[in-house]
């Protein structure tokens, strides 16, 4: 029995042998077999973190986005001027890109990263022309 492990970090995975193995040989005691008793293993699996976007939502002065993996990224606004200055309707309308790991708004030209808001990366600032 293998049990969805999705949002826990580590979660006890199941397998039972419900058969008898095959001989182990003879000793002493005779022809044996494994008990599925012992059979039963408990094993431990770390799980992957998933970094896709889920979804995406705005407070006045912040950008959050879920991933599938149960965590939120949350940042300031002030890190991405283009979103910032955008209207309500404007960053409502955003789509996922880059095969589940970006962000994109057509209509304002953006484009964020779940790798660079993870890092900390604000947009990069123009040079002074």
């Amino acid at each position: 029995m293998v049990v969805d492990t999705v949002g826990e970090f580590l979660k006890p995975v199941f397998c039972y042998n419900l058969l008898p193995s095959p001989k182990v040989g003879r000793g002493a005691g005779g022809e044996g077999y494994k008990s599925i008793t012992s059979s039963l293993k408990v094993l431990y699996m770390a799980i992957r973190a998933d970094e896709r976007v889920k979804d995406v939502y705005f407070t006045e002065e912040t950008i959050s986005v879920d991933l599938m993996d149960g965590r939120t990224i949350t940042v300031p606004l002030v890190w991405y001027p283009k979103l910032l200055n955008a209207t309500s309707e404007q960053r409502v309308k955003w789509e996922v890109c880059g095969g589940g790991y970006g962000i994109h708004w057509e209509e304002i030209d953006e484009d964020l990263s779940t790798e660079g808001m993870l890092r900390g990366a604000p947009a990069p600032r123009k040079a002074a022309q």
